[in-house]
């Protein structure tokens, strides 16, 4: 596989560092480095505006034919999160920051960023009860194909090591010559 036809961009907001995009490539001898394309300051991730912004950064400076995006963090799928003076009431929801305020990542705020973006590939939610016909419907009209599981999953999440090769694998990127994936 030609790395060099391909941008994998990875947004990582990870136990009070700083968030920053990285873009992942492989040197001569096979192995995974990491380019800092931007740091930024302390931020709610889950805030839709900050996934607007990070995409925009993304799709404008990494241009491709074809595109998908993975969202990994904790879920409960397609009901949207509570007020905040109701924070104790379980509900589903997609994504969790806890910079000042435990906040939550509604479908439909999701499902509203990428209504100013290309047509996604796949849309892989790496989250618990990540999968469900309502989430689906809300994201149909924004890729060809949601990956994620109804139920919980391990919490971990999906083996990067597999899953990876596969969204840039020939017969996965159809006739495109050129992937993004964020």
């Amino acid at each position: 596989m030609d790395v060099s036809q391909y941008n994998l961009l990875v947004y990582v907001d990870w136990n009070n560092s700083a968030p920053a995009l990285y873009l992942l490539t492989k040197n001569a001898k096979g192995e995974v480095e990491k380019q800092v394309i931007k740091k930024y300051d302390e931020q709610a991730s889950t805030d839709p505006s900050v996934l607007q912004e990070v995409m925009t950064r993304a799709f404008t400076g990494y241009p491709a034919e074809s595109y998908g995006l993975v969202l990994w963090s904790h879920g409960e799928g397609w009901i949207p999160s509570p007020l905040p003076v109701a924070r104790k009431i379980s509900t589903r929801w997609i994504g969790q920051d806890t910079t000042n305020d435990t906040t939550y990542l509604n479908i439909a705020d999701i499902a509203s960023v990428l209504s100013g973006f290309p047509h996604l590939d796949f849309i892989l939610i790496d989250a618990c009860f990540g999968q469900s016909i309502e989430l689906a419907y809300e994201l149909r009209n924004y890729t060809d194909y949601i990956i994620g599981s109804p139920t919980e999953i391990p919490g971990p999440g999906a083996d990067y090591t597999v899953v990876v090769p596969a969204m840039f694998a020939k017969e996965n990127v159809g006739g495109y010559h050129r992937r993004s994936v964020l």
